[in-house]
């Protein structure tokens, strides 16, 4: 059996929302161009392939790769981490509640995971509490960071504990890497900056006692793990060489790898 652990879909349900009443998303827009659709921020705009929001022509892309079920998640242009809390809320219920339709509708070939407004902890918390009772969803996807700030932070802890009570995982996935050092030109903020967030977080998962702590809780890195399979040697040497990567946790980086 072939299992597709990244795939991404933004719902109808969050689109026509957005669509009818744009300014309740601060500036986050549905256009359509030549009969295809493009959700936009600003001067950005993502063209949205059917196959994130038609159900039909996720099946049909599935068939197409030979995939057999899929794992679907909230497309990141629908994070919606830079609203305020109680729109941010919304959006996330939203995109749940059109990803358990999704999961309804197709149960054999379908498996979900639940977005949270991260922006606020404690909007985070009731939208876990009200995703769980679906009693559909198996995992939490998450952004690396929340407007700059890595769910590694102690502020995030509370969450992930919860979570890994309620024996979900996470699927950490990049969000907007900062333009550091180049990273704003040659599509380098895709093709560098999203594995290099991936690598960040979890160095700062390992190295804040995060892990020690979420002592089951599972974390997938998507994208090949970042640079993380390749940097783990030298983060291992670094572990017994400096006392900074000690500091927090007494397990060294290789034997947190397990982890992710």
């Amino acid at each position: 059996m072939k299992i597709d652990f990244h795939s991404h879909v933004i719902p109808c349900e969050f689109l026509d929302a957005v669509a009818a009443d744009p300014a309740g998303f601060s500036g986050v827009r549905v256009e359509i161009k030549d009969g295809e659709r493009f959700l936009a921020r600003d001067v950005i705009a993502i063209k949205l392939r059917t196959a994130y929001y038609d159900l039909a022509a996720k099946l049909a892309a599935m068939d197409r790769m030979g995939i057999d079920v899929a794992v679907i998640s909230c497309g990141p242009p629908a994070y919606c981490y830079w609203l305020p809390a109680e729109q941010g809320a919304r959006a996330a219920r939203l995109v749940n509640d059109g990803i358990a339709n999704m999961l309804a509708r197709e149960p054999k070939r379908l498996r979900g995971m639940a977005t949270l407004p991260l922006q606020d902890v404690d909007a985070a918390m009731q939208e876990l509490e009200r995703i769980a009772k679906c009693g559909c969803f198996r995992g939490v996807e998450m952004g690396t960071s929340v407007e700059g700030a890595l769910i590694a932070e102690p502020k995030f802890r509370p969450l992930l504990k919860r979570i890994e009570q309620l024996k979900l995982f996470v699927l950490a996935h990049p969000y907007q890497p900062a333009s550091k050092g180049g990273l704003d030109r040659y599509y380098l903020i895709s093709s560098m900056g999203f594995p290099l967030d991936t690598s960040l977080l979890a160095a700062h998962l390992m190295a804040s006692g995060a892990l020690d702590e979420l002592q089951s809780l599972q974390f997938v890195l998507p994208h090949g793990g970042g640079f993380l399979p390749y940097l783990i040697g030298r983060l291992e040497h670094a572990y017994h060489a400096r006392p900074e990567p000690r500091a927090n946790t007494a397990m060294s980086p290789r034997k947190h790898m397990k982890r992710f």
